[in-house]
């Protein structure tokens, strides 16, 4: 090899040198989930698009609906996500890690859109819609960046999951099932306890770690208001204890101004020559209402062989808001800008809940038995109680749910589940809401 040849070789050499060290010290690694079926509900809107989970069993109110509905439903078991998840080793133990995540629905190849499938619902479409933290987002599940320390734990910065959420997939009796758990499908009650918006949080700071067998989890959300560093603020904590036989965890959350999300059409009348017209004057809009919210989780767990007993508690509260939306002006969320307007149907209006306490108490219990290490078979009941408040009247709803799961291999499964709901409560009387509502599906999924 002549020296000119030399000359040029040598920086592709040294190139492939510096390539070949790195990756011994970096790993990325892209993953996902994808999970579809096909489900029978015999009280239904139209199924959703852009909604998480395409259809919605769990909202009281739709059980009064007359129509069945069979339908191809994204994630009955578990929503279907990609991911990057990437470290590089630092030295002495310490690691830079980050995670973007992003949930899509498979039967159309949509992102997760809740927001979205809010504005379609309450604007004469007929659709499930409901309000969720998967709201459009490209990483809507989760991205952040961080540092790792083998004794010391962990801490990212960025879009990070609540501390009570991280506790609900280990818990759940359906493992955190969104089509046949209130737990999987709301993230109200699956570990933002108070309201979704908030199980997966935006400008936040997370710090987590496992000493033997406790387990330390703590969040942080700054708020966006200049002027009022404590608006929209936000704190979680967890403290837990995990052993291969059982296992017990403990989470709380507060947070300041949570913004929730629903449709929002506005008509108004015109009389002329004693004729009335109904105008539309926000055809594509949704509301924005401020809450402060905080809630207490407690759950346990204990295998005993090829079975496992899983049980927990929660009470959360949705409480007045600490800051007027006059006060705060306007936020940006999901896409859409949120501005306090007095004008009756102004666009995205935001304001401020100023209402009693709303208290809402869920209990659960259940468990799962492996007949084989490839089939196993889950058993679970729900109850969640609203509490009278000023501007609500007390709700009680109960659902059991069965989900039988097969494994054909590694990364995939197939499985069939049944749901039965029940709506009681002097806001929902039996003349109105009868016989509550059933929910059939068979699916598979694959990991990757």
């Amino acid at each position: 090899m002549s020296r000119k040849s030399l000359v040029k070789f040598a920086p592709l050499a040294l190139a492939a040198l510096v390539g070949t060290a790195f990756a011994d010290d970096t790993s990325v690694t892209l993953y996902g989930i994808l999970d579809v079926g096909v489900a029978t509900i015999d009280k239904s809107l139209n199924a959703s698009d852009n909604f998480p989970v395409t259809v919605d069993n769990f909202d009281p109110y739709k059980s009064a609906q007359v129509h069945r509905l069979t339908t191809m439903v994204n994630g009955p078991m578990s929503d279907s996500r990609w991911g990057l998840r990437g470290q590089e080793d630092l030295g002495n133990g310490m690691k830079a890690f980050f995670w973007l995540e992003s949930g899509f629905n498979l039967p159309t190849g949509q992102n997760n859109n809740a927001a979205l499938s809010q504005v379609q619902g309450a604007n004469g479409g007929g659709n499930i819609s409901a309000d969720s933290s998967l709201s459009g987002q490209l990483f809507s599940r989760a991205a952040n960046v961080g540092l790792s320390d083998a004794s010391l734990g962990s801490v990212s910065f960025g879009r990070n999951t609540a501390p009570g959420y991280d506790v609900i997939g280990a818990y759940d009796p359906q493992k955190g099932s969104q089509l046949f758990s209130p737990l999987g499908f709301s993230g109200s009650a699956g570990g933002a306890l108070g309201y979704t918006e908030v199980l997966r949080d935006d400008n936040s700071i997370k710090y987590q770690n496992k000493i033997e067998n406790v387990v330390i989890r703590g969040l942080y959300k700054f708020g966006g208001i200049a002027g009022n560093n404590s608006a929209g603020r936000g704190l979680g904590l967890n403290l837990g204890y995990e052993a291969d036989v059982w296992g017990v965890q403990a989470a709380y959350q507060s947070f300041k101004d949570v913004l929730a999300t629903s449709g929002a059409s506005y008509t108004t009348s015109t009389t002329v020559g004693g004729v009335t017209t109904a105008t539309v004057t926000n055809p594509e809009g949704i509301k924005g209402t401020l809450y402060d919210t905080s809630g207490f989780m407690l759950t346990g767990r204990y295998k005993w062989q090829d079975l496992t007993l899983k049980a927990g508690y929660e009470g959360y509260k949705r409480k007045a808001a600490s800051d007027a939306a006059s006060a705060i002006g306007g936020l940006t969320e999901f896409g859409y800008s949120f501005t306090y307007s007095t004008t009756p149907g102004a666009l995205n209006n935001l304001s401020s809940y100023t209402g009693a306490d709303k208290k809402y108490k869920l209990y659960w219990f259940g468990g799962d038995y492996s007949f084989t290490p490839d089939t196993n078979l889950a058993l679970a009941y729900y109850q969640l109680k609203l509490d009278a408040a000023t501007d609500v009247k007390d709700s009680d709803q109960k659902w059991i749910s069965l989900v039988l799961d097969h494994n054909l291999s590694k990364r995939t499964d197939v499985y069939a589940g049944y749901d039965h709901q029940t709506i009681g409560g002097t806001a929902f009387p039996s003349s109105e809401y009868p016989g509550g509502v059933n929910v059939l599906a068979v699916g598979m999924r694959h990991r990757f």
